[in-house]
């Protein structure tokens, strides 16, 4: 694998997934209606979410993948 973009180092990541949460959790309750026509806006949160821990282990491995899920549950 070439050299990495440090944006898309685990850490850089990582940063990215708790920022989509802290948007969510700060819109969320105010009744964030998502993108016109959205039918569930916390899906896009959670999609986006998903896509970035696929990222990570495609990026860094499986063993990365494992971590950033066991650090999502704390």
């Amino acid at each position: 694998m070439s050299k990495l973009d440090p944006a898309l180092s685990y850490q850089r990541i990582v940063e990215a997934r708790q920022t989509l949460t802290a948007a969510f959790r700060a819109v969320y309750d105010d009744g964030f209606p998502g993108a016109i026509e959205a039918k569930d806006p916390a899906a896009v949160f959670a999609e986006a979410k998903r896509n970035l821990a696929a990222l990570t282990g495609w990026l860094h491995g499986d063993e990365a993948w494992q971590r950033q899920l066991k650090e999502d549950e704390l």
